[in-house]
């Protein structure tokens, strides 16, 4: 069986109960937490696996992905009619794996009884979605698609539903169209379902009544057969997040493992209750509006300390403009933290006089396409760590995350890259720190941990 098959059977064991078992855990108590086990799509478990890379193919690949992911938060995806037309500045990279600006993979059950099925999660986006019977047009599966036949508990929201109020309805369904930034577009049935997740005691809770998209449209999505749809996560009311609110305590929490190690461990998005903070210096930040999309999770970046030497940047630098630039957006969906162009040169000539004086050598062929690289002297330790100062918080990003290095290579480049209009907080400057996503004081907060440790 192929690697992604494996990853099946491994890492959802609980998907594979018998329906004798699944009644026996579905009748546990009612848990107020649970937590999905978080892959890296180039885990050799993850569906997404792109087989053996070398060192350089696989960065070169992440950085793909990461440029095709901060275009598609600028871009105008949004949850529209049917009638959805083409926008002008919609982003539109060649369609490909590296075209999927997604980093992590969970697996979920739907319906009655329920079936596993894996979902791309996307802090960026709303609706939880799944190719559904009877599809006119969709993406090749590893498994069976979700059959809403089968399912004792699927309903389809009808078109006086409030949700379907800026729908289209046909033939008295609710009818949603989404289009993504690298092209690809989903169309299908507005419905209700349950939902089946592992509970913080170990046993299967199911969640009935979730909002989700039953697709039976979808263009332009090449997964290889092993993805079936997206899993929302965003601010807006159909997300997973949001519908799940008041079970939830409105808090949802990451901790993503090092560069090194993710193709080996995986660690766990956790809900509720089943987030638990190991200790040290916790601090929080409150979200702020974002211009061009309000669902996504804007921070209020007020500068940026590189080294010992603190930018101090000017008030309102990363602040959100009414014309839709600026801004600053967390994110797990790309590798690498783009800043915004004019205060990215800055950090970059502090970067360069500094490296000037340690007489190091840059390289001009760019390395992984990224911007600042140079030549590793042997033994070096001398690279410099970055802060990020947000309002009431310090964000501390180690050398070893803000830096790629390669030994085998004997260079190193900076992980961070510029873009216009926009500054996102990557994946890798996310690592070994615990992220929790507050609704009900509507901040984050994050503490320094051991990732790897983060085990169910």
């Amino acid at each position: 069986m192929a690697a992604g098959g494996e990853g099946w059977l491994v890492l959802s064991l609980f998907f594979s109960v018998s329906t004798l078992s699944l009644l026996h855990l579905t009748a546990a108590k009612t848990t107020a937490g649970f937590s999905l086990e978080l892959l890296h799509r180039d885990s050799p478990l993850s569906p997404l696996y792109p087989g053996n890379l070398t060192e350089l193919e696989r960065l070169q690949r992440l950085v793909k992905i990461s440029d095709a992911r901060v275009q598609y938060l600028k871009s105008a995806m949004a949850f529209e009619t049917s009638n959805l037309t083409t926008h002008t500045n919609i982003f539109r990279p060649k369609v490909g794996a590296e075209a999927y600006p997604f980093l992590y993979v969970v697996r979920v059950g739907i319906g009655t009884p329920y079936k596993g099925f894996q979902l791309l999660m996307d802090t960026g986006s709303e609706l939880v979605w799944t190719q559904c019977k009877p599809c006119t047009f969709c993406f090749p599966q590893k498994y069976p698609m979700f059959d809403p036949k089968q399912s004792q508990s699927y309903q389809k929201l009808p078109c006086q539903h409030p949700l379907c109020k800026n729908l289209q309805c046909v033939n008295g369904e609710c009818i949603y169209r989404i289009e993504y930034a690298g092209g690809q577009s989903t169309k299908g049935v507005l419905s209700s379902e349950t939902f089946t997740f592992p509970s913080n005691n170990h046993s299967l809770e199911a969640k009935s009544g979730m909002f989700f998209g039953c697709s039976n449209l979808n263009r332009n999505f090449q997964f290889s057969g092993g993805i079936d749809g997206i899993l929302g996560m965003n601010r807006g009311t159909l997300s997973l997040v949001t519908q799940l609110s008041n079970q939830i305590s409105q808090r949802f929490s990451y901790c993503l493992v090092e560069s090194a190690l993710s193709m080996k461990i995986s660690s766990f998005l956790r809900f509720g209750s089943d987030i638990v903070i190991k200790g040290g210096n916790v601090q929080t930040t409150p979200f702020v509006q974002y211009s061009q999309n309000p669902k996504l999770f804007a921070l209020n970046l007020v500068d940026i300390t590189v080294g010992t030497r603190r930018m101090n940047f000017p008030p309102g630098t990363f602040t959100s403009k009414p014309d839709g630039t600026g801004g600053c957006v967390i994110d797990s969906g790309s590798a690498f933290t783009y800043i915004d162009q004019k205060p990215y040169e800055s950090v970059k000539n502090v970067l360069v006089d500094y490296f000037a004086r340690l007489k190091l050598k840059r390289i001009n062929q760019r390395p992984y396409t990224l911007d600042l690289c140079y030549t590793l002297p042997k033994k070096f330790s001398g690279l410099p760590k970055f802060i990020f100062h947000f309002q009431g918080a310090d964000l501390e990003v180690i050398p070893e995350n803000a830096f790629l290095v390669s030994q085998a290579g004997k260079f190193f480049c900076l992980a961070m890259k510029p873009e216009q209009g926009l500054t996102t907080i990557g994946a890798m400057q996310q690592q070994n720190v615990r992220f929790i996503y507050d609704g009900s004081r509507n901040a984050l907060s994050f503490v320094s941990e051991d990732c790897s440790k983060d085990v169910s």
